[in-house]
């Protein structure tokens, strides 16, 4: 039903049912195995997130902006989790890192609209995407955001995988063409 996140063992058997205010999107901590759900209105009245783990819901942490037009903006990393949401009004993303159940860290880049979160080594990428997408670095050990592309058409973060960061973008013709980004020497490959 609405405003809940249900937990079902592997076998379909139901485990435990949470009550979660218009729950967005799932990220599975592989730390200590709990879920954290980014929830919330989706029309500029706040996002937040909650940790869940065993049939307890953890207090509601909110998010510093809004609800982005979509994602994924919520990922579990083996550093933390990370979730985006977004300040209209100052055209910036923000992505912030949990540790426990409060906010560790922070990172802000310009833009607004589409976002894409994936894994790094440390931190996390990130694609925000509007006309045209830019792709960043995120490092939470105290460094800024890294430009690592810029001008993208309309794209987003499939996966990230053997260092490689796999972006599908939407040309003018409207075809999908799938690129591999190497951050590390911010060369991308050829399409397909």
């Amino acid at each position: 039903g609405p405003d809940t996140v249900q937990e079902f063992a592997f076998h379909g058997t139901l485990r435990h049912t949470y009550n979660v205010s218009n729950p967005f999107e799932l990220a599975a901590d592989p730390v200590d195995r709990s879920v954290w759900v980014r929830h919330g209105r989706p029309t500029g009245e706040g996002t937040y997130v909650t940790n869940l783990n065993d049939g307890v819901a953890k207090p509601i942490t909110p998010l510093s902006g809004t609800n982005p037009m979509g994602g994924p903006a919520i990922v579990a990393c083996p550093d933390g989790i990370y979730a985006a949401s977004q300040n209209l009004e100052a055209n910036s993303t923000r992505v912030q890192r949990f540790g426990g159940n409060r906010v560790a860290s922070e990172a802000i880049v310009d833009g607004t609209g589409f976002v894409s979160l994936a894994c790094a080594e440390s931190g996390v990428y990130l694609a925000v995407t509007s006309q045209s997408a830019a792709v960043y670095r995120l490092d939470f050990g105290g460094g800024s955001p890294a430009k690592l592309l810029d001008r993208l058409p309309v794209s987003r973060v499939l996966a990230v995988s053997s260092g490689l960061m796999w972006v599908d973008t939407v040309q003018p013709t409207g075809d999908s063409r799938v690129w591999a980004l190497d951050p590390r020497r911010v060369l991308i490959g050829v399409g397909v």
